[in-house]
């Protein structure tokens, strides 16, 4: 049907979210690909150095570069300085992976 096929690196993925156009975007130390999926399906692909820090976002923990916890603005800035939002509820584990990787 006209479809492309991407193998990508899961180690090359900074970040995985939502658009309002119900899209995903996945984005790589290189690249940029908007595919038609769900982030549940992909989540469950993921090995653990991901974590859904959001309801429209899948982080790559191992890329995250500093972690903002302003009471207002809850994000991570990842190391290709991309802003992902986090969650109140996953803001303590997003901590503790930063932690952990340095």
């Amino acid at each position: 049907s006209g479809e492309l096929t991407y193998e990508i690196s899961t180690d090359s993925i900074i970040s995985i979210e939502t658009t309002l156009q119900h899209k995903i975007v996945i984005t790589t130390t290189n690249d940029r690909y908007e595919i038609n999926s769900s982030l549940s399906d992909i989540q469950h692909r993921l090995n653990n150095n991901f974590y859904r820090c959001h309801k429209s976002y899948i982080i790559n923990i191992h890329n995250i570069k500093e972690v903002c916890t302003d009471k207002n603005n809850l994000y991570v800035i990842m190391k290709n300085n991309k802003k992902c939002l986090v969650s109140r509820r996953a803001l303590k584990e997003v901590i503790d992976y930063v932690k952990c990787d340095y």
